[in-house]
């Protein structure tokens, strides 16, 4: 079930994530259709593990949402069910 959100918090992730973040998971939706892939990386023609960003990147947005007011009560869940959302409405 996801949760409602404010355009407050979407005007915080925004401004969390500035102009890098933004370009960085615009570029992702672009390529993979989604802001949360799992990545294979080829770095100086070694392959790297699969880099999903669910994890990653992911959990960094979800704990800025920790901090803000209007999550206070969500569960480990709705984060995970929200945080999608309010990211892709963010890079619009």
């Amino acid at each position: 079930m996801k949760k409602d959100f404010s355009p407050q918090l979407v005007h915080m992730v925004r401004t969390y994530l500035g102009p890098k973040g933004r370009r960085f998971f615009k570029h992702l939706k672009g390529l993979t259709g989604t802001v949360v892939p799992t990545l294979r990386l080829n770095y100086k023609r070694r392959h790297m593990p699969a880099h999903p960003v669910h994890f990653r990147e992911g959990m960094q947005i979800r704990n800025f949402l920790r901090t803000y007011a209007e999550c206070t009560n969500w569960t480990a869940h709705d984060f995970d069910d929200t945080y999608v959302s309010v990211l892709e409405e963010a890079i619009k």
